[in-house]
């Protein structure tokens, strides 16, 4: 597992509850991961399967990267790509925390979670929900195949990127794979870290791993154990939802 999939952990004021001096929790995970999805059509900004290098991730902002989790080490593709990828992400963060400003002030004070027909209604039905799944059963076992049947399905062939949107235990994360390059690409705008007390400097901002096609399964293992670690509680029901969802462009 450490040598198939690569980690960046940003900073702590890189997430959507810290960006920009915030200082109350955001729960617009789930309109950031569609305007990531916008901004990664718009951009047709296509992914590279990240190795060992000495290349740092962002010159001007110091981050965290480890492999899976561990020891930090310098791992990248080259640095604009990667710095680009890292700029798009905060910029989706910026406009999804907005977004749910808006929006939640049109619902009840204790709606602060979007479904994703919500928060597709939120940015104006930009986005086409083509594939929606509710699975109860181990996360771990039951992703991988729910993501291999969508790469085969003869649907979505024309894809070249493919966008999965998961949500488990009321947290929203996206899941890109990318044809072209054969690798996947996990964003995680959560705060990490700080659940069960204040922020320390071991907390870390939101989190990017990739891993080829191939590593799949690994990487719904890591994030088993790092983003969704509730799935390792025996008393826990595990119960979480994929979509398949497409940029369709401005709404008119």
């Amino acid at each position: 597992q450490n040598q198939q999939v690569a980690v960046w952990r940003l900073p702590s004021d890189i997430s959507q509850s810290r960006l920009g001096g915030r200082t109350s929790p955001s729960n617009a995970c789930t309109l950031i991961a569609l305007q990531l999805i916008e901004l990664f059509e718009r951009r047709n900004l296509h992914f590279v399967t990240p190795t060992q290098s000495r290349v740092p991730l962002a010159p001007a902002a110091p981050t965290r990267r480890a492999h899976a989790g561990g020891d930090a080490r310098t791992i990248s593709v080259s640095t604009s790509t990667a710095s680009f990828l890292v700029g798009t992400f905060v910029e989706a963060m910026v406009d999804g925390n907005e977004s749910h400003e808006r929006a939640v002030k049109l619902r009840k004070a204790d709606e602060q979670n979007f479904t994703i027909p919500d928060a597709i209604s939120a940015l104006q039905k930009r986005f086409t929900e083509i594939d929606f799944c509710s699975i109860a059963g181990s996360f771990c076992a039951q992703m991988p195949k729910f993501i291999r049947i969508a790469l085969r399905s003869p649907s979505l062939l024309s894809l070249d990127r493919i966008h999965f949107v998961i949500i488990a235990f009321e947290r929203t994360v996206l899941l890109v794979a990318d044809r072209r390059t054969g690798t996947l690409i996990l964003l995680d705008s959560h705060l990490h870290g700080s659940r069960n007390g204040p922020t320390t400097d071991l907390s870390s901002g939101a989190i990017i791993a990739s891993a080829h096609f191939s590593d799949l399964s690994i990487l719904v293992a890591w994030m088993g154990q790092h983003i969704f670690p509730e799935t390792h509680s025996p008393t826990t029901v595990q119960e979480f939802e994929i979509s398949t969802v497409v940029y369709a462009g401005p709404h008119r």
